[in-house]
Parts: C-alpha cells; structure tokens; sequence
C-alpha cells in the first residue's frame, strides 16, 4: 500500500520537476535573444501563488482574504510611472491593476448572497443599479474599452467587499488598511526623498505653479485621501478599544503627517471633522453642542466680515485669497464640465470617460490640462447622467439617515470624509476605482450592532462604551 502510494505520488511530481526544469532551461538559452526570458520561472512561480491565494480566498479563508486584501489596499492607489493629464492608454500598470481587480471579482463572487437579498439592502440595490448603468455606458463611450473596464472593476471590487464583511471582523479589516497605507506611506516618502518626478505633483493656483507631495499615489489629492483612511482607520480601532493610543498615535500621526504634506486642504477638513462627527454621535448633547459652534461660527462672521478675508489668505496654498474664491481653479473646470453635461444630460457619456472629455481641451488658464471635474457630482453627471447620478445621491442620502439612526464609526466616518471631498475632488467614485471606492462599497453594507432586547429596562444596561458587535452579513 506505502509502495502504491509513493508510486501514485511520484508520478505526479516527477512531470512537475522536468517541466520546471525544462522552463529553467529554455529561458537561460533564450537569454541571449530575449533579455527578460530569466524572468518566465520567476514569474510562473509568482503567478502560481497568486492563483493559489485566489482560490484559498475565494474559499473563505480569512487569512488569504486579508493578504489579498493587503495587496489591494497598496497597489489601487499606487502609480510607478508618471502619466499625462488623459492618457488612458495600456501599459504593464494598467494590466496589473485589471489583473488585481478581475482577481478581487473572483474572490468576493463565491460570498454573494443571493440576487432577491442583495435587491433587499438599499445599500447595494443602488449599487447594483449604478454598476448597471456604468456597464452599458460603455456602448456608448469615446473610450468604449477603458470605460468597460472601469466598470468591470466596479463590479468585481462591489463583490469584494462582500467577502470583506462576511469573513472578516472589524479589527481584521482595519488593521490591514491601517498597516498596509503605513507600509505605502513610508515608501512613499522614500520616493519623494529619491524620485521626486515620481514622488512630486505640480498644483496650479492663482500665483503661479508650487509642487506637493504625492509619493506613490500619482496625484498629492490622492495621497490626501488614502492619508485620511489611513488617520480614520487607525482612530476608530482606539475608539473601538481594538488597539492601544500608542500605536494609534504612532501608525495614525505618521499618516496624518503625510496628509498635511500633500497639502491637500478639504481632506485635512475632512479628517477633522469626521472624527468630531464620530465622537459627537456618542451623546445628543454633543450633537447640539456642535450645532451651537457651527451656529455661533455663522454668526461672528456676519459680524465680522473681514474674519473670511484673512482666513482665506491664510488657508490658501500661496496666500492668496482668491484661490479660495475660484476653488484654486477649479471654477473654470466645473464650468467646463456643466457645458459638457448640459449636451448630454441623460446619459452622460460613458464611465470615466472625462479622460476623453476633459483630458483633450486645452482652453483652460495657465495651460492646465486635468482628467477628472474635481466634483464627484459633476463627474458622475458628466459620465453617467441623471441615470446614474440619481442612484448615486440616493446611496448617499440611504448612509446619513443609516448614520442619524444608528451610527457606526468607520461607516459615519467614511461618509463624511466622501461627502466633503467630494466638494473639489472625485477619489471616491466616477473615476479609476481606489481604495476609497473599496471602503465606500464596504460600508454601504457594513453590519450595525445588535439592538439591544426590547424587554430589558434601560436602567439595567451597562453604562459602558460600545464595542459594535460584528454580526456577519447574511
């Protein structure tokens, strides 16, 4: 029986190791002809793992779910070449990142619950309609191809998130953003440091062009908004007591440091603000105490109008305060972009193709050349139309009566973050999916706390913090 079994066993891995062999051997002979032929085993190897984790993922193990996920959260937002405002064409990134997606699709398809339970959540029946629209926006598209894959990538990214959810706890999700941004952050400085081409965006304003930090994510406002996940993630595992306030002051100051490198201005509002909202939703009395402030702020500046000047001056990158008046710019592209959409307001004109839109005109000041409206509202109108944009603000509206009714911190906190940076940016959604898009699909369906029984006297419960009860989704 031994002697049957070893026979069984060596006839599979014999052929195994002369085909490895054979591929070793063929590549060093063709070296001389074809200089990247080392690299076949090197990456059949690499592609056999890969393939391995998938499948270990798409099974359900949450360790391969978490490593994949690792991966995802460094290389959505990562750029290692620079490109022009508008270039949509292929190159090995673009190939790996659709890899990535396509990989992600096959992980979170398996978790799916079923098609009457997904129509049952608003969450992802919106989601599902917007997805929808984005898909068949490609027919019509000026880049039919990119558009497509966009939405693919929407799609395989929205099934993700459900294996996220279901096989993963809370701490488990957010630690592993929270470790991997600190990972991307620290090359990111190294780049900056070394490769400042690469590491370094230009910021057109008012006074001229001034450079900011943008390390691996390509563009500074992107840096900003994986830095804000990276801060948020970090204060809601202490807030949750899922991590000691040293390492959260550690892992999160280091990327709130980077976010004020980028010297992205609305995501540092963002943050801000975001984690006020997180600590007010613990008592009704800070709600109001809130209101009150932000009342109180109204009132002094009716009071003292010349407050707004000098806080303008202040609050813009080159002192002046008319950046802040123009949107640093963006006033010009926003009107732009409203002509675009007034020509095609239904429809649109296919998922991301603003690349096409706006990447090609030239008429903007100072010779600015952009690819995106730099407003998440006027970018889904221009892509997608009424269609698409209805769904959309609809999702938005579902998640802050969600938070009214029962906030969780990382849902309420993302939330805020999309909804104030989708004033002059469109990180979130409308354009290449990022991490943010991930985040934004994960707590459209993230699990809210078990109530508590309806028969226990409220005298009787612990007056205690909340940890928020992870209950899977179904």
């Amino acid at each position: 029986m031994i002697r049957s079994r070893s026979w069984r066993d060596a006839r599979i891995i014999i052929p195994v190791l002369l085909a490895a062999a054979a591929i070793v051997a063929g590549s060093v002979l063709m070296a001389d002809s074809l200089p990247w032929a080392p690299l076949i085993p090197l990456g059949l190897v690499a592609g056999g793992l890969a393939a391995w984790l998938v499948l270990a993922a798409a099974c359900g193990s949450p360790t391969a779910i978490m490593i994949y996920f690792a991966a995802l959260v460094f290389l959505i937002n990562a750029q290692f070449r620079v490109r022009e405002a508008g270039d949509i064409s292929g190159d090995w990134q673009s190939a790996l990142k659709f890899l990535i997606w396509m990989g992600a699709g096959v992980i979170g398809a398996p978790h799916l619950p079923s098609a009457r339970a997904l129509l049952r959540r608003p969450g992802s029946a919106l989601w599902l309609v917007y997805i929808a629209v984005a898909l068949i926006s490609s027919l019509y598209s000026p880049a039919a191809g990119y558009s497509f894959g966009c939405a693919l990538a929407l799609l395989c990214l929205f099934a993700f998130s459900f294996a996220l959810v279901t096989r993963l706890s809370a701490s488990q999700i957010l630690w592993t953003v929270g470790l991997s941004l600190t990972l991307f952050n620290l090359i990111g400085w190294v780049v900056f440091f070394a490769d400042p081409e690469l590491g370094v965006s230009a910021a057109f304003t008012n006074s001229g062009i001034m450079m900011r930090m943008c390390g691996l994510a390509g563009q500074a406002t992107n840096l900003g908004a994986i830095c804000a996940l990276g801060v948020g993630v970090m204060f809601v595992l202490w807030y949750e007591k899922r991590c000691g306030a040293v390492a959260a002051l550690v892992l999160g100051g280091f990327a709130f440091l980077t976010l004020l490198k980028s010297d992205a201005r609305t995501t540092e509002i963002a943050t801000i603000i975001g984690i006020a909202l997180v600590f007010a939703s613990r008592s009704n009395k800070l709600v109001i105490g809130a209101s009150l402030a932000c009342v109180s702020a109204v009132l002094l500046l009716q009071v003292f109008p010349s407050i707004p000047a000098a806080l303008s001056a202040s609050f813009s990158r080159s002192g002046d305060p008319t950046e802040i008046y123009t949107g640093n710019g963006r006033l010009q592209i926003w009107d732009f972009a409203w002509q675009q959409i007034c020509l095609s307001p239904i429809f649109g004109y296919g998922y991301n193709s603003e690349k096409v839109v706006l990447g090609s005109h030239v008429g903007f000041s100072n010779g600015l050349m952009v690819d995106n409206a730099h407003n998440m509202y006027l970018q889904n109108l221009l892509s997608l139309g009424v269609v698409g944009t209805l769904p959309l603000v609809g999702l938005l509206g579902y998640l802050v009566f969600k938070c009214c009714t029962r906030p969780v911190p990382i849902v309420l906190y993302v939330l805020v973050a999309v909804l104030i940076s989708s004033i002059s940016d469109t990180d979130a959604i409308g354009t290449t999916p990022t991490l943010m898009t991930i985040m934004l699909f994960a707590v459209s369906i993230w699990p809210t706390p078990a109530a508590a029984p309806q028969d226990r006297p409220a005298a009787a419960a612990p007056r205690r913090r909340p940890a928020g009860p992870w209950i899977p989704a179904a």
